[in-house]
């Protein structure tokens, strides 16, 4: 059984090096975290998830994990974290860690141990080829990226500089290489069970789990990398049974079977709708924006099938951005973003708001890339506290040691301004966390129907039904005026919307981005 707060459950995620700093060193830390809980909590959400915290050299913003039982020394200490733990709860805010299953840091004593010559504790922790210029056959996850040292070549997950953690092979193909099942492999898996157990018995409340497909290699149709995880679930439904396990894995349907009680869904269809430039062709993400605007059904189709596949075996993840991927703000007018938005927290899964997006925060461009950022430095400025304030609030060290620039534009969001009433983009998440916390209808669990969906037309139409509730959720992400005429839904009464209007025989016009959300009375409901 899943944690009953699943239910209702929105997150927030902080990326701690950019979101307060407490200490003037321009990198935000733990205590700055703690001094805006509050802000956090009044927001609505119900759970925090943080970004690797723990000891990295930071080649890859500290997914380059050195000890994953410390907290890396520029976000504060081991104690820092207990008292975020506890300063959460007494707000009723739960705590989700990331988890970097995959791989470690050159740099960290496992590795160091292991390539060693001379056999000891860690050398089976690693996947080593004796050959050193061997780079695998290329296909599948047989490949090695230009990893060398004393034992040969190692293999790595993303950079060269993340060596892979053995957790073995559903099929083996070469004498280095281990099966699964070897007790070898076991070593490696109990070590990250024990990490598990050390930071939710010090308060935390669940995992996000970083590439959590990639465990097991050479595992065709993963079914040993599902056995690997359901035994972890089996352990967290025993002993943790609030907490939380959050995959990073992109495939719901098979997640969701291996034990996860959310799978992220891959949803670039909130990039759907326009931006005054042109998309970057560069960054695919981007160059999908305007296909997604002229037609939605080949993104919210497939959607809707995976949310009905998936019904009562978890939740979808759905995300407004990540540190991952351009801001949401990128692809289209504050009015845009808001109708996003309005999706975002109305649809069936789990919503996952990232930190910024509340106020409208922009992809800052032509950034020189930070610790592996690359293109999505831009998506990981600084939070925006005041304008008022030196680094907007950020942080009170000099603007040359910030973490990163913040957004200096004269018509930059602020935390501080929003608060005032001076956002529309706040106002409209503050408003839709709130409905959605005194609806079932919208619940996460809640059941879905799409009602209208065109080819190459808005708006977007769905019904959300829980108990003897329903609710009709209407959206247009275009720039056009739009009009559909659903005569079932006539008496309907609104309970949130932006530029639509209801004629009494059922048409609706919505204005260029526009949502609307409405009650359907129990005259007009359809059986639940």
């Amino acid at each position: 059984m899943a944690p009953g707060w699943l239910r209702k459950a929105s997150f927030y995620q902080v990326y701690p090096q950019s979101f307060h700093d407490s200490n003037g060193d321009g990198i935000g830390d733990i205590p700055g975290v703690i001094a805006k809980l509050d802000y956090i909590r009044n927001l609505g959400v119900d759970a925090i998830w943080f970004n690797p915290w723990y000891e990295s050299p930071f080649r890859d913003a500290g997914y380059d994990i050195t000890d994953f039982y410390k907290v890396a020394k520029r976000y504060g200490s081991n104690a820092d974290a207990k008292r975020l733990f506890a300063e959460a709860h007494k707000r009723g805010l739960k705590i989700i860690l990331d988890l970097v299953v995959g791989h470690t840091s050159l740099d960290c004593k496992w590795f160091k141990e292991s390539e060693k010559p001379e056999r000891n504790a860690y050398s089976d922790y690693y996947v080593w080829s004796p050959i050193a210029y061997y780079r695998g056959s290329g296909k599948g996850d047989d490949y090695f990226i230009s990893g060398w040292g004393p034992r040969g070549a190692f293999l790595a997950n993303y950079y060269a500089v993340q060596p892979a953690l053995n957790f073995g092979y559903a099929r083996t193909e070469h004498p280095w290489e281990l099966r699964y099942d070897d007790p070898r492999c076991r070593a490696t898996k109990d070590e990250i069970i024990r990490i598990m157990r050390f930071w939710m018995d010090m308060g935390a409340d669940g995992f996000r789990v970083d590439m959590a497909s990639s465990v097991i290699k050479r595992d065709d149709g993963k079914k040993k990398t599902i056995a690997f995880w359901r035994e972890i679930r089996r352990m967290f439904d025993r002993d943790y049974p609030e907490n939380v396990l959050i995959s990073e894995w992109f495939d719901p349907a098979t997640a969701l079977k291996a034990g996860f009680h959310i799978d992220f869904c891959y949803n670039s269809f909130w990039r759907a709708g326009y931006r005054p430039e042109k998309p970057d062709p560069n960054w695919p993400q981007m160059a999908m924006a305007e296909t997604h605007f002229t037609d939605p059904v080949p993104a919210i189709g497939p959607t809707f099938e995976l949310i009905q596949k998936t019904r009562k075996k978890g939740y979808i993840g759905f995300y407004s951005g990540n540190h991952d991927s351009a801001r949401l703000r990128y692809y289209g007018s504050e009015a845009n973003t808001i109708v996003k938005l309005a999706m975002l927290f109305t649809l069936p899964g789990t919503p996952f708001l990232y930190y910024g997006d509340e106020i409208g925060m922009r992809y800052v461009e032509n950034l020189t890339p930070k610790e592996g950022g690359e293109r999505r430095t831009g998506s990981r400025t600084p939070m925006q506290w005041d304008t008022a304030f030196v680094n907007a609030g950020f942080s009170t060290a000099a603007k040359e040691k910030l973490y990163l620039p913040v957004d200096d534009s004269p018509d930059a969001p602020c935390v501080a301004e929003a608060i005032k009433g001076n956002n529309a983009t706040y106002d409209a998440v503050t408003r839709l966390l709130a409905l959605r916390k005194q609806h079932v209808a919208l619940d996460n669990d809640a059941d879905a129907e799409l009602v209208y969906l065109r080819h190459r037309r808005m708006p977007i139409a769905y019904v959300r039904a829980k108990g003897n509730e329903e609710l009709l959720v209407i959206l247009n992400s275009s720039r056009n005026v739009v009009s559909v005429r659903m005569p079932k839904y006539k008496d309907a009464e609104e309970l949130l919307s932006q530029s639509v209007r209801m004629a009494p025989d059922g048409t609706f016009t919505l204005d260029s981005c526009s949502y609307g959300i409405y009650q359907i009375r129990r005259t007009n409901r359809r059986r639940a």
